[in-house]
């Protein structure tokens, strides 16, 4: 028989949804986070971070087949998760939106979110019953939960048959027993909500009805104490939180704020659109008292204290020794244009000679870090039309290309590799990526989020819920990220600016106009926020990071970012509206044409560029 070929042993780099891995790619390809440790203590969590972050290949992790591995045995672990994936149920399709609207729809949300932890746990137990408590007393154990204890549950919630299990049925055929009860619960409640959407009249709902606090919390303490469940921690793993509806976000909220961390701790992964923190009273629920939040995307890829790069070296070099190639190094792997690298390095040591007599950092290396890249691509442009351009290249740039985000790491190092092993043959072993081909698909890559990704935004009508046309709205990001892009480029052609090498902004003046704008700019990964302190020392403000995917659409310098720029409300407003005959001004004059020249409406728009 053949050995079947995982995609890591064809393509280190492979990009696989976590949910379609198997426990053993999973434990094989994990790299310890950071935050991981954390997450897995006790307690209600929110877990923060962009698309493409690692947030659901931790809670894989965490799931009781993964952790089984890593502990040797299933009554080893340390708790007992179930991993429910928001993005795989039907239970925010449009029907939902009418009885949301009603005084009912709060109970009906509830019961079905109930029913659906339930019906997972359930599966869970199911899928470990064989490895689980494995005394000869077990199936008894089981037999008289359900023909006693389940059986109340589910008549005192509204239930009017009756499940009847022996001890002829194997431990499988039991738990089948009862899922196939919730699998017909769940049925008769979605026939009740679809037909409400083809009448006018209030239909009578007389099906079951299952919450939280009588039913889900109680069927848990049975199976605690029946000794079926295999460890006190139980955690419910909730990925994609972002695509509950608002009902259904406000009943978890309400979950969050009953604190039963004694009995089960929610884990609550989201996109970073999590649609309201408060409860179905109204109340917000808040951190410290409620939930702890880890925020897992970071805008410091080139921070000691975040460890990223770090992270991503691990990453690296694991898969490379998985595909075969023990001992390389990411930075072997993916090496810079050594050209290009020895440049800088003579502009640097030019630098560091003149600093003493002309030196704008605190030390001469201080001017190196800042200014030696930005001169090189400056004094690069002068060459364009003979070809020559800057390449993004070395692993230390891929780095930080990837903006934090270790999917957007991964993807086009996997491109590269698939080019690679094309150009060298498919028989021959890669031991490293070209620094043309690095370069190459960089620049496509930052092409495709330009153009094409916002082509995709465009055809999402839901992507934001206010009344400006949704189409407009795209076209405005694009602008202004097109805007920024030429401001941060025109430093970076400024030999005589401070500062030449920016990716962030913040905003004085009234921004409540470009909010809409700027929330679709950080769902999509076009910017990360961060808070800091105000330019006057009084209070905070927002400072919003550019992705560093775009460097090369603009040549500039995606390692690290040396300061913000404060730009004017009414400035960004120019830019969302009319970019072009804005950035020919900076195109010829530089830097200068930052200056305030007038107002603009954000609403005239009609002839966007």
């Amino acid at each position: 028989m053949n050995k079947k070929i995982s995609e890591i042993e064809k393509n280190p780099f492979s990009v696989s949804t976590p949910e379609n891995l198997s426990a053993q790619e999973i434990v094989r390809l994990f790299v310890p986070y950071p935050e991981f440790e954390t997450l897995q203590n006790s307690g209600h969590q929110f877990l923060d971070g962009h698309r493409g972050s690692g947030k659901s290949m931790m809670l894989r992790m965490m799931c009781p087949d993964c952790q089984a591995i890593v502990h040797n045995g299933i009554d080893n672990i340390p708790y007992f998760s179930i991993y429910i994936s928001i993005k795989k149920t039907n239970i925010n399709n449009p029907e939902y939106v009418r009885i949301e609207n009603e005084l009912g729809g709060i109970v009906i949300s509830e019961h079905l979110l109930s029913l659906i932890f339930i019906s997972e746990l359930f599966l869970s137990l199911r899928s470990f019953a064989s490895q689980i408590n494995s005394q000869d007393n077990q199936k008894e154990k089981l037999i008289n939960f359900i023909n006693k204890d389940f059986n109340q549950i589910l008549l005192m919630s509204g239930w009017e048959g009756e499940i009847k299990v022996n001890s002829s049925l194997s431990v499988q055929e039991i738990y089948n027993e009862s899922i196939s009860v919730l699998d017909r619960i769940y049925a008769k409640t979605m026939q009740y909500i679809k037909r409400r959407a083809f009448v006018k009249d209030d239909i009578l709902y007389t099906g079951v009805l299952f919450g939280f606090q009588d039913t889900l919390l109680p069927f848990i303490k049975l199976l605690r104490n029946y000794n079926i469940l295999p460890n006190e921690k139980i955690y419910f793993l909730i990925d994609d939180a972002d695509n509950l509806t608002l009902q259904q976000t406000q009943i978890l909220n309400t979950w969050v704020s009953y604190r039963s961390t004694d009995y089960i701790s929610l884990k609550i992964s989201t996109q970073l659109n999590y649609k309201t923190y408060t409860t179905v009273s109204g109340i917000s629920i808040q951190s410290p008292h409620d939930f702890s939040k880890i925020q897992f995307t970071s805008i410091l890829t080139g921070s000691k204290k975040v460890r990223y790069p770090e992270l991503i070296k691990r990453i690296v070099e694991k898969r490379l020794d998985l595909y075969g190639l023990k001992g390389i190094s990411a930075e072997e792997f993916f090496p810079a244009d050594e050209k290009q690298e020895k440049c800088i390095r003579e502009i640097g040591e030019k630098l560091k000679a003149e600093w003493s007599t002309g030196g704008r950092g605190y030390r001469a290396n201080d001017d190196v870090y800042r200014y030696a890249r930005p001169e090189y691509i400056r004094q690069l442009s002068g060459n364009s039309k003979q070809g020559h351009r800057y390449s993004y290249s070395g692993f230390e740039q891929l780095v930080h290309i990837s903006s934090g985000i270790i999917r957007f790491f991964l993807e086009p190092a996997a491109y590269m590799f698939a080019e690679q092993i094309e150009k060298n043959g498919n028989n021959n072993l890669v031991s490293s990526i070209e620094p043309s081909l690095q370069d190459e698909v960089i620049r496509k890559e930052a092409k495709k989020l330009a153009f094409d990704s916002m082509d995709e935004i465009a055809s999402d009508n839901h992507s934001l819920t206010d009344n400006e046309d949704h189409l407009v709205k795209v076209k405005k990001l694009q602008n202004l990220i097109w805007g920024l892009g030429e401001i941060f480029k025109a430093h970076i052609m400024d030999a005589n600016a401070s500062q030449r090498r920016l990716f962030s902004f913040t905003i004085s003046g009234d921004s409540a106009s470009l909010k809409p704008i700027l929330k679709l700019g950080v769902e999509h990964g076009y910017f990360y926020t961060d808070v800091r302190g105000s330019r006057d020392g009084l209070g905070t403000e927002v400072k919003y990071v550019l992705t560093r995917r775009l460097a090369a659409a603009f040549n500039l310098d995606p390692i690290g970012f040396s300061g913000d720029k404060s730009l004017s409300a009414n400035k960004l407003l120019e830019l969302c509206v009319n970019p072009k005959s804005y950035t020919s001004k900076l195109r010829k004059i530089g830097i200068d044409a930052l200056e305030e020249n007038g107002q603009i409406s954000f609403f005239e728009g009609n002839n966007l560029e």
